[in-house]
Order: C-alpha cells, then structure tokens, then sequence
C-alpha cells in the first residue's frame, strides 16, 4: 500500500519544511520526495521504522471447549493501543479467574518467563513476559468444578480487554 501527501512550498519556508509522520502499524517505510518536474529525492535516509508502543492490554484466547477438570489452554498476548503485538518484559502478571472456584489449577505450556501457581485456592497464578517470548505465552487452567469462570489478567492497572470467553 502507498499513502501520499503533497505540501506546496511557500516562500516562507526558506526551502525547508517539517513533517510529521504517524503510523498505527509496526513496519519500516520509505519516504520519498518528487517536485512537479519530476526531480526526486536523492533517497539517502534509508527506510524509517515504526516500533511497537507501550503496553496497553492484553488479549486472552482460548477455544472455551474443555470438560471439567480438564486442561484449557490459552494465549495471553501483550498489545499496545494499536492492538499490535509488542515484545513485553515487565512485572509479575497476576492471573486469575472471576468465578467462585476454590478448585482451580495453572500450568506453564509454552512459556519462558517466570510462573507460578501462585494460589490456587484463590484461582491465582503468577506470570512475568521475558524477552524471549515476544509478547505471547501459553498457559493452562484446570477446574475440578462444574462452573462458568472468566480468565482474567492484570499488570498493575493493565488488564486484559475481556474478549476471551466463559469456560463451563
């Protein structure tokens, strides 16, 4: 995809203008110039390369299928307010159930920070990102309970944006 703009000197400028450039997407482009005769910039800068925000929320998936005491996976994604995926490294992040389960597990599947099943009789569990899992672990929870819970994830006041689903 290409997006144009077009500026047309004044004589004010002195030749020389700013410009500012906003992109919601993490990508590198190429900025390129052309005046009405067709001469072009001589394309030196390079490509400018737009990085991932700040973290924003999470995001948790998981396929709400499992049968009692049963394993669920899901995924618990790290987004900026773009919704893209950054490559989170923060503090320890409390996972846990709204639900009234005293009955409830978590295990790490594919995850290389720090976890732990933190307090179980309370639904809570403990993850902290590290570098190497680029803003996206796998990780479990087991309810020996027939009941609705709701996964839920916090970092201080960052939580998830409650798009997952109920597990019964």
């Amino acid at each position: 995809a290409s997006d144009k703009a077009t500026y047309q000197f004044a004589v004010g400028d002195g030749g020389v203008v700013t410009l500012y450039i906003r992109d919601d997407t993490i990508e590198s482009v190429n900025i390129s110039s052309k005046d009405a005769g067709g001469h072009a910039d001589l394309d030196t800068e390079g490509f400018l390369t737009f990085g991932p925000g700040v973290l924003d929320h999470f995001v948790i998936v998981h396929d709400c299928a499992e049968p009692v005491n049963s394993w669920e996976r899901f995924s618990l994604t790290a987004k900026d307010l773009f919704n893209n995926t950054i490559p989170y490294q923060g503090g320890a992040n409390l996972i846990g159930i709204l639900g009234t389960s005293a009955t409830i597990n978590w295990t790490n599947i594919f995850a290389s920070g720090s976890f732990a099943n933190a307090n179980p009789s309370q639904g809570q569990a403990t993850y902290t990102f590290v570098s190497a899992d680029s803003g996206i672990v796998t990780l479990a929870v087991r309810d020996s309970t027939a009941e609705s819970i709701n996964v839920r994830s916090m970092v201080g006041s960052i939580t998830d944006n409650d798009s997952d689903c109920t597990l019964t």
